[in-house]
């Protein structure tokens, strides 16, 4: 199931609403027990077999955790790998088989095993609860019912983002839920919806058209209307999940840290990657980066910090050596920025730095979204957006019709890049009624377009589910 079908929007979502909100708010244990059968079969719609899989996870967690919080190292060690041990396999097992075949003589079959949704992400959280707890940051969760809790919660189980448990760990047995933080949360739900629906879904279908000729077929031109597509459409669609996720968490209590800032306003990528998919790259910098010694160790030791976690980030988005590349790609941008040309950077004009940075992430969305495990084949690739073809790139955009969706990745574009207009602002203070009224009316003119849209499309999974 997920955030952008009629199944949801129309029947499970206002199910669970109805079912918590009749509940007594003095029954905390009946609300969280509500919360969690719905988490379960939430993700048992899609994946019934899976569900098993995250059970036996955190019960191993559950029972290890108690040595883990008397700072046994073994059982951090084994929690950690008991975790990452499926991840692996689902994940990385044929990836590594697939290159291990390449050398001659090696010929072992594939797993072909159907990766779990939400794996990467579930994943994490554990990690974050069983390091932090041996750091003594949180205290050990006694009740099975509420760890499970924490990492079946729906909204944010398949996409993110990654929820520490430091930061819910008061609010699964204390919080509250009132009216302003139930229409603040609908309010950033449809916001999400909308981003989904009405702009990420228009720039993948222009993205999804150019993606699917063949290679020789796409040229310079294309490739730079494909990056921009997939660059429109994995922020909004990336961002319009988050949107959704803290949205659903609002309304029932709970307060989830933004996971993007306007990352397409950076004026550098070292910024880039503070407002892009926070909770990740904070993930990366606490749990590995830091723990490997940081930046508080000689150079030649700090670089090899920064490779390995740039390259692990990179492996973590998916089993392909354009994954890879593309994290090495940034840990080259972040050096470089860091120990040599960054000061010079700093010194150009805001619109140079803007345009700059702008090129450079979306050329990293060029290595993103080309999926493929042959080093030729993503060089080829590469070599399209400095105009080196090797075919005849005859195709142009007229004759694919995407005109249309090109006028939403403009906009996107537009929306991404332009602050916010001055007179919003001066509006809102001006007249504060009169703008809560017309916020509403857009709030319920865009739920209503963004549903028409979920009825009339076909299944339109999010971009994040697959990693």
């Amino acid at each position: 199931m997920t955030f952008s079908t009629v199944t949801f929007v129309l029947f499970f979502l206002p199910a669970v609403l109805f079912l918590y909100f009749l509940c007594p708010k003095r029954w905390k244990g009946a609300r969280n027990g509500i919360l969690l059968a719905a988490s379960v079969f939430f993700y048992a719609w899609g994946e019934p077999i899976n569900v098993l899989l995250i059970l036996l996870c955190v019960g191993l967690t559950w029972i290890l955790s108690k040595s883990v919080e008397q700072r046994k190292k073994w059982a951090v060690f084994l929690s950690i790998a008991v975790n990452l041990l499926p991840l692996a396999v689902f994940k990385y097992a044929d990836f590594f088989l697939d290159n291990a075949n390449r050398i001659p003589g090696i010929h072992i079959p594939l797993l072909g095993l159907a990766l779990p949704a939400g794996i990467s992400f579930y994943t994490f959280q554990v990690i974050t609860y069983i390091v932090d707890l041996y750091r003594e940051k949180v205290k050990r969760q006694k009740n099975l019912a509420y760890l499970t809790l924490y990492i079946f919660f729906f909204p944010q189980l398949i996409a993110g983002p990654i929820v520490r448990y430091i930061d819910i760990e008061e609010q699964i047995e204390n919080r509250t839920s009132d009216w302003n933080g139930c229409f603040e949360g609908m309010r950033r739900f449809i916001i999400g919806l909308a981003k989904k629906m009405l702009v990420a879904n228009q720039a993948g279908m222009a993205a999804d058209a150019i993606g699917g000729l063949v290679s020789h077929e796409i040229g310079m031109g294309l490739s730079w209307i494909w990056v921009f597509s997939f660059g429109v459409q994995i922020l909004f669609d990336f961002s319009g999940y988050s949107d959704m996720a803290i949205g659903i968490g609002r309304i029932f209590g709970f307060h989830f840290l933004e996971n993007f800032d306007k990352p397409y306003h950076s004026t550098s990528i070292t910024e880039f990657w503070r407002r892009w998919h926070i909770s990740l790259s904070s993930f990366f910098r606490d749990y590995v980066y830091i723990p490997l010694g940081g930046s508080r160790v000689a150079k030649g030791r700090h670089i090899f910090n920064l490779f390995v976690v740039w390259f692990l980030t990179g492996l973590w988005h998916g089993a392909y050596w354009n994954y890879a590349f593309w994290g090495v790609y940034y840990f080259i941008l972040l050096t470089g920025e860091k120990f040599f040309y960054g000061k010079y950077l700093e010194k150009l004009p805001y619109v140079a730095k803007r345009f700059l940075t702008f090129l450079a992430y979306m050329f990293g969305w060029g290595i993103f979204l080309f999926e493929s495990n042959s080093m030729k084949e993503i060089a080829l690739h590469l070599l399209k957006f400095i105009g080196i073809t090797f075919g005849s790139g005859g195709i142009t955009a007229s004759q694919l019709q995407i005109q249309g969706n090109l006028l939403i990745v403009t906009a996107g574009l537009m929306l991404a890049m332009l602050p916010r207009p001055k007179w919003i602002n001066g509006f809102q203070k001006r007249k504060p009624a009169l703008y809560m009224a017309a916020e509403g009316i857009l709030l319920l003119l865009l739920a209503l377009v963004s549903i028409m849209t979920i009825v009339s499309e076909s299944f339109n999974p999010f971009i994040y589910f697959r990693f």
